[in-house]
């Protein structure tokens, strides 16, 4: 192995190179532990692997990868086998039977019985691999006898000129030397975690293996891996931002490197492929293509991303259809027209925004049970899409830089759950409290009226309002809230005192519009939690507070609560008929 590929981090590193090496494997690993049925199953893919290529000059074709092996190099110029110790046993044992110089693999003392478990899985092994090449193998009209497989073999993984199995090379070396515990915590993260290396990073160590390889200039090579490596870093740092990862994926799949989302764009992989399916695609791809090629692709589709972000418009209904689920790849599509040519991008923008609209024609908006009759998911999409609308058909030139955050609308609870409740603006009469809902309910009528917010300050807030009703109120609701703390059954004050708030917050007994869309806005599940069943003065006066506190609430939510949208302003605390009759009609226009 030459100096120059020891200081590799990300390579391809055929057999031949390894040969001479020592490899260690460390005590924190539990040594050789293959199974006959997985020896023979890389044995079969060699071989099926080696005749489909007939066994072709390593140039003209991609190699076989043997998956990584994760090393760092010691002061004794041992290499300490991080991840990958089965494979290269494996092989090891099957260039020895080959009687084929090979590498040395060196086992570190345990603790326990010293290597009887390694020896005892590296017979085991031996004796599969004999009794594969005693087989004769037919393939086509030719049958290979044991000594025919041997040479082929030989030739296969040793060969100069025809040597295809690679592995692919990792170099920890440097970051080891930093932190010598590191070492054991990559070979958790690869074992025990079972993370292993990612598609990117494999296609990374393609992309710079076979750069510029027809170019015999070693110096150009080097400055055009310099140049994909600072473009690559670029993009990853890019997509790592989260208002931009939220704008072009649309799922909850995490990508530990997010470049690779690109490459699985490009190479159209589905959750039906293997986990290697992308790496696997692009060993093909560069059977005929180059690498500079490839990366044009990729930088050309991060261009895209990058276009669309930028321009308000695309950025909103490509956000919104990726909320909604949309695959990139669906998105990407809309860019042509019926004759398969580029359109400009207004017209794009034009086509996105049909689209987006065309999610919404399956529902009929007028029904006043339409909360019961539709599903949270496809109201959230509807006052989403009344969200976004608003800000791209604003006329105030000032909105022009205004963005909805889809990165906050997709966060997920602990459960995995959508943030975003759907809150009825005026409260729901029919709905029934008890237990902790009592409680808080208690608590958010005790803050509204008092302006503490933390229990153990009620106390001392209610003695410093003035002599008045709000004041008895207070006392009365922070009596009610101690026996119930104290578990007293106070089923008869508490509904008497809840009839008695509600006729003086919401005293219009008329409300027809209590399940209608024009009684329904988006508000995420804390702050909605924080005034259970709370009549529309209590609300507003907590979305006013929370807005003041810079905690994000939707455009349209705000709106609602400052009655923006009602024609006949009234009182700024209720919400009525007419009120939701205006909201819904505000919906409508933006959205239809």
């Amino acid at each position: 192995m030459t100096e120059e590929f020891k200081q590799k981090k990300l390579a391809f590193a055929s057999i031949n190179q390894l040969n001479g090496e020592t490899f260690i494997i460390p005590d924190y690993q539990r040594g050789y532990r293959w199974q006959p049925t997985q020896v023979e199953q890389l044995l079969n893919d060699l071989w099926e692997f080696a005749h489909s290529h007939q066994f072709a000059l390593s140039s003209e074709k991609s190699p076989y990868c043997l998956q990584p092996i994760v090393v760092s190099q010691r002061e004794d110029g041992c290499w300490e086998v991080i991840d990958g110790q089965q494979r290269l046993t494996t092989i090891y044992l099957l260039l020895g039977h080959l009687n084929k110089s090979a590498y040395n693999i060196i086992y570190e003392t345990r603790n326990e019985q010293p290597n009887s478990m390694d020896t005892y899985y590296r017979s085991l092994a031996q004796k599969v691999i004999e009794n594969w090449f005693k087989r004769p193998i037919q393939c086509g009209d030719a049958i290979y006898s044991e000594e025919d497989l041997k040479q082929e073999f030989k030739r296969f993984l040793t060969h100069p000129e025809h040597f295809m199995a690679h592995f692919i090379w990792y170099n920890v070396t440097d970051e080891v030397k930093k932190n010598s515990s590191l070492a054991i915590d990559i070979f958790d993260r690869l074992n025990i975690g079972k993370i292993g290396l990612t598609n990117a990073e494999l296609i990374k160590a393609l992309f710079m293996t076979f750069v510029d390889r027809n170019t015999e200039s070693e110096t150009h090579k080097q400055l055009t891996q310099v140049r994909l490596g600072t473009e690559w870093d670029t993009i990853e740092k890019t997509l790592q931002q989260p208002l931009f990862w939220s704008f072009v994926y649309p799922k909850d799949r995490m990508y530990s490197t997010r470049i690779e989302y690109l490459f699985d764009i490009i190479t159209q992989k589905t959750d039906d492929d293997d986990d290697k399916y992308t790496f696997n695609e692009y060993v093909r791809l560069l059977k005929s293509r180059s690498v500079e090629s490839l990366w044009k692709e990729v930088k050309q589709l991060f261009q895209q991303m990058e276009d669309w972000y930028a321009h308000q418009k695309c950025f909103h209904y490509v956000g919104y259809l990726t909320a909604c689920g949309w695959s990139f790849r669906k998105i990407l599509d809309l860019r042509y027209n019926a004759d398969n040519q580029p359109l400009p991008k207004d017209d794009v923008s034009l086509k996105l925004l049909k689209e987006c609209k065309k999610t919404l024609i399956d529902f009929d908006l007028d029904r006043t049970d339409f909360y019961s009759k539709t599903t949270r998911e496809d109201i959230r999409k509807i006052l989403l899409l009344f969200n976004v609308l608003t800000i791209t058909s604003s006329e105030d030139k000032s909105q022009l830089f205004l963005r909805f955050p889809f990165d906050e609308y997709r966060k997920k609870d602990d459960n995995g759950k959508c943030i975003w409740d759907i809150e009825h603006i005026h409260s729901q009469t029919d709905k029934k409290m008890s237990g902790n809902d009592r409680l808080e309910w208690i608590k958010t009528m005790i803050t509204y009226y008092s302006g503490e917010s933390q229990e153990e300050n009620y106390e001392q807030a209610i003695t410093a309002l003035p002599e008045s009703e709000e004041k008895e109120t207070c006392l009365a609701l922070h009596s009610l809230l101690g026996r119930l703390q104290k578990g007293e059954k106070v089923e008869e004050e508490f509904e008497a005192i809840y009839k008695t708030l509600r006729s003086i917050c919401e005293n219009d007994e008329s409300f027809e519009y209590v399940h209608s869309l024009g009684n329904l806005t988006l508000l995420d599940k804390w702050t909605n939690r924080s005034y259970q069943n709370a009549f529309f003065p209590v609300k507003r006066t907590i979305i006013i507070n929370n807005a003041k506190k810079g905690r994000f609430i939707p455009l349209c939510t705000q709106n609602v609560f400052m009655k923006a949208y009602s024609k006949h302003l009234g009182t700024l605390t209720e919400w009525k008929n007419q009120d939701c009759e205006d909201y819904l009609e505000e919906i409508k226009r933006v959205i239809l």
